[in-house]
């Protein structure tokens, strides 16, 4: 042998791992790197030959550490076939190795070194890199397990201060939808609040007071005057007197002399009544327990077979909405634990499960109700907030939990082992968890980018819980596993049934080969591996998928409340019986006013006004079509139908005027006082209009627009020469010009959301391919779910979908996505580093992950079918996106579509980065000689090499590639 080289005597040193870095992944290809106090190299040198020392002279260096650093300026000679040499500067800048005692081995001892060991093992410079990087691993798990009780007490003293506060976000929530600035509504809204401060921050609950049977006197008898006012009286006993700021009904505006209002409020066949109570707008718990309280009244008083008492309004309505959604969230659950339950085959590791998910929802809760008080939060945050804890939570519990029995049903009974399938979770599962949870955290974050007040709330609610359920699954969950090894080793759905409980023999390395042989999980990668067929499979797919995602211009969305509220709400069913007596948009009405151009503080009681006003009326008649009828029209300007002179308006104001003792005038001076701003003198005043179809309905997004044309065009707002600027506002339009502007900025979200799909996936990896593959697998999901989706509301059923639900699903289905591949191709990947065939790699990852995607697509698909029952459509929408999208992510993207990829793309998969020789077939995990991969590298110093590892001439038997060779080996042992 060469010593001044460093060269072996049969010259295998030139074709050998001969780019190797034991401390980083990328590093000069001639240099193996020994780091002082960091590394594995020297570990390597003692495994071979524990007498040698890493210094030239051991007779002038007295430390015989085997870490122990050079001193600086030691001349460097070689011995055994060493030799080594001090980094250069640039070399130690490439590394970014930031130790002062860096040195390199020269190209090819590594390789001399592992041919020293015998055949015993094949020691690559990949297996001592790889064993550098799981330090962190290392570290993490030691600190659990010396802090284990500790942390189990930290996470119950957590839950026992959620439990306070996670209640209370109930009660702070609040639906607000913001129109961005810029456009009309945005503008409307801004001069609305600040000329009609009565207006602001207020809405009206409605009670509905019907007869079931004709009579003389209709409704307005004695049982509905003594319900009126016993309502009056108990409104003055709620918890806060003065929270109902107006109470109106046909008897108490007919007691102070405004009986043509309060008929208004009368059907025109007298057969029901409304009386309607304004309330403010709040985001703390009395608008609720004010429900609740009329609730309580309405059920309390005594009953008449005669007459129907019913309420409704927006915080009632949105109140029941909330009540089903949480019970869909409670469906989904039950439904979920069980699949969990089947799945995992222990009902003791359900416990781990059931307590992350109480831990994981009130710390959330809380956190998100501190949020709070910060900035508005959706209504619909908590049902959605659990169902994204509920679905990920369980998913990564089943990622883990799966590797953690599978590492117990192949080890001894001992605590030892306990503790190493602890570890092994960890280091595998837990690092799928870690990278799937931070990018779908980030795309939640990434709502933020829609500038919505209450889609930036929804998108830090979810990142919260996806955080919380990231810490509480890699912190309490082995945690627990370390705590009470024996406990939660225990065998069995059935634990207390002895014969469920027995542990199944370990099988022999024969018998998990036939396992694996048979097993669905490994024929399906076989046949998708093969070139021929992996390229019939990607053409098919492509043909099916393509179609569908071309639908995908057909979707349109709609602000139709209907989709959101069912049918058969309480709420709901009296909105519905109103529309038969009622304008439908009573409860909804649209507010129309100007703002003076030249002038905004100029009195607005002037026939200039009125001549304006009157026009744009007759406009919004005509452009209406029917859908606007002229008593549905209310304004200082405008009543009943027909136009109200300015004379004759102001004669009724005038004291002094003998039209101001007219009977209509009180009424006319009340209806004043509501329409004109608040400013001093008024400078603007509203018209009301009450529209004859469902503000709720798909109409309304029609009518607004069209109301949005005619207010933009030429002889309105687009008129200079026009004396006012016309605006028109409700909740309605709000809505409207929110969805429109979120999907505006719904571009730049996708943009944003697919970069940091790309940036986590490649540095998590280190790998360019796979984030680009990554992205194509994505834009087949999404691409289809969408057009299938697109087929499914606005061809087939022509119901179009809500605009909330294609927002919110984009993010669930990149990190589902996400969170599936990153665990397929790190089980690949981990075969790939220990020295299988790109094939083979594929073939055994798929066959230790198919089972497991497969099970937590199953029971992300069966939790979101609680969606799917709802009566709620906007809620069948919901559970339509992610069921189809986990499904078919599931189903066909991992399954049939990325098998195919990883084999075209071989070594490709994980450019720039290093890997060792491939040299392995599928099957030799199973032989014996090969069997001892997963040694530690410290085990290897005291394993015995034996006759059987060595070839006929003494040298060590150099591992073949063909499965032949291994089959043979394995049965002569």
């Amino acid at each position: 042998m060469d010593k001044t080289h460093g060269s072996t005597g049969d010259k295998q040193s030139s074709n050998t791992e001969s780019s190797a870095c034991c401390c980083v992944d990328a590093c000069p290809k001639d240099l193996n790197i020994w780091c002082g106090g960091f590394c594995w190299a020297q570990e390597l040198l003692n495994t071979v030959n524990p007498t040698r020392s890493m210094y030239p002279d051991d007779d002038q260096h007295t430390d015989t550490s085997p870490l122990a650093p050079p001193p600086a300026g030691t001349a460097y000679g070689t011995g055994e076939g060493i030799s080594k040499r001090r980094l250069s500067p640039k070399e130690s800048c490439i590394l970014g190795c930031g130790c002062s005692d860096a040195y390199a081995l020269e190209e090819g001892d590594l390789a001399s070194l592992t041919e020293k060991d015998n055949g015993r093992r094949k020691l690559s410079w990949l297996k001592v890199a790889k064993n550098a990087i799981m330090r962190p691993i290392d570290w993490y798990f030691e600190l659990l397990w010396r802090c284990r009780w500790f942390t189990v007490v930290i996470f119950a003293v957590f839950f026992a201060l959620s439990v306070v506060w996670a209640p209370k976000l109930l009660s702070v929530t609040a639906i607000e939808f913001a129109a961005p600035k810029g456009t009309l509504g945005y503008d409307a809204r801004e001069a609305f609040d600040s000329l009609f401060e009565q207006y602001g921050g207020t809405q009206t609950e409605i009670v509905y007071v019907s007869r079931n049977i004709s009579s003389p006197d209709g409704v307005l008898s004695e049982y509905t005057e003594n319900f009126t006012y016993a309502l009056l009286n108990a409104t003055k006993y709620f918890e806060m007197p003065s929270w109902v700021l107006d109470f109106q009904s046909f008897y108490t505006l007919c007691d102070i002399g405004l009986e043509p209002i309060g008929q208004g409020l009368v059907a025109s066949d007298n057969h029901s009544c409304l009386i309607n109570m304004v309330t403010p707008v709040d985001q703390n718990s009395t608008s609720n327990h004010f429900i609740d309280y009329i609730d309580d009244f309405i059920r309390d008083w005594p009953s008449d077979p005669e007459y129907t008492i019913q309420r409704t309004g927006q915080s009632i309505i949105t109140a029941d909405f909330l009540d089903l959604m949480i019970i869909s969230d409670a469906i989904s659950i039950s439904i979920a634990i069980i699949v969990l339950l089947v799945m995992l085959r222990s009902l003791v590791l359900i416990v781990i499960p059931l307590v992350n998910l109480a831990i994981t929802m009130a710390t959330s809760f809380a956190l998100v109700y501190l949020l709070a008080l910060a900035m508005p939060v959706a209504s619909y945050n908590p049902a959605i907030m659990m169902a994204v804890i509920v679905a990920m939570s369980i998913d990564y519990s089943l990622f883990l939990l799966r590797r953690y029995r599978e590492e117990l049903l192949n080890s001894e009974d001992t605590q030892e082992a306990k503790r190493n399938a602890v570890k092994q979770m960890l280091e595998h599962a837990g690092r799928v968890v870690l990278v799937s949870g931070s990018t779908l955290a980030l795309t939640f974050i990434g709502l933020v980018l829609l500038k919505m007040g209450l889609m930036t709330s929804l998108g830090l609610s979810a990142a919260i819980s996806l955080g919380c359920t990231v810490v509480v699954n890699l912190a309490l969950t082995p945690s627990l596993l370390l705590c009470f090894p024996n406990f939660f080793s225990i065998n069995g759905i059935f634990p207390f049934i002895a014969s469920c409980r027995k542990k199944p023999s370990i099988p022999t390395l024969e018998e998990k080969m036939e396992t694996q042989k048979k097993s669905f999980w490994y024929r399906i990668p076989v046949i998708l591996t093969q070139t021929k067929t992996g390229l019939i499979a990607l053409i098919i797919c492509l043909i099916v998928l393509t179609p569908i995602i071309a639908l995908v211009c057909k979707f349109t969305y709609t602000t139709d409340a209907t989709l959101v509220f069912a049918a058969d709400l309480p709420g709901m069913e009296c909105l519905n019986d109103m529309m038969a007596d009622f304008p439908p948009g009573v409860l909804y009405p649209f507010y129309f006013f100007p703002v003076n151009r030249i002038n905004g503080s100029a009195p607005i009681f002037t026939q200039q006004y009125f001549d304006s006003s009157q026009e744009l009326i007759r406009d919004i008649l005509d452009v209406s079509n029917g859908r606007v009828e002229p008593t549905g029209i209310r304004g200082i300007s405008y009543l009943a139908g027909s136009d109200v002179p300015m004379w004759y308006a102001s004669g009724m104001m005038d004291p002094t005027n003998p039209l101001y003792y007219y009977d209509y005038a009180p009424s006319y001076r009340y209806l004043t006082a509501t329409m004109m701003s608040s400013t001093s003198p008024p400078s603007s005043a509203l018209f009301v209009v009450d529209v004859n179809f469902n503000p709720n309905s798909k109409e309304t997004d029609i009518w607004i627009a069209d109301m949005v044309d005619l207010l933009e065009g030429i002889k309105y707002n687009g008129n200079e020469s026009s004396p006012y600027s016309w605006f028109f506002t409700n909740v309605m339009v709000d809505q409207y010009f929110a969805a429109r502007g979120v999907f505006d900025n719904f571009p730049l979200m996708v943009g944003v959301t697919c970069a940091v799909v790309i940036l986590l996936a490649a540095l998590s990896f280190r790998s360019v391919l796979l984030p680009i593959r990554m992205l194509f697998t994505l834009g087949l999901t999404v691409g289809w779910v969408y057009g299938f989706a697109a087929l499914v509301y606005c061809i087939i059923t022509d119901t179009d979908l809500y605009w909330f639900p294609p927002l919110i699903v984009f993010s669930v289905i990149v990190g589902l996505g996400v969170d599936y591949d990153v665990f397929l191709f790190s089980r690949v990947t981990e075969y790939r580093m220990e020295g299988y065939k790109t094939d083979a790699a594929i073939r055994n990852g798929y066959y230790n992950t198919g089972s497991v995607i497969t099970g937590a697509g199953l029971v992300m698909a069966v939790a979101f079918c609680g969606l799917l029952i709802s009566k709620q459509k906007l809620l069948q929408q919901l559970g339509f996106f992610l069921v189809l999208a986990v499904l078919l992510d599931t189903f066909v993207i991992r399954a049939v579509v990325v098998p195919p990829l990883l084999h075209f793309c071989k070594a490709l998969n994980w450019w720039p980065s290093p890997l060792p020789p491939a040299d392995k077939e599928e099957f030799d995990q199973y032989d014996q000689k090969f069997s001892t991969d997963d040694l530690h590298m410290d085990d290897l110093a005291t394993q015995p090499t034996t006759p059987s590892q060595e070839g006929d001439d003494g040298q060590p038997t150099t591992h073949k590639s063909h499965h032949k060779h291994h089959s043979s080996s394995a049965s002569s042992s």
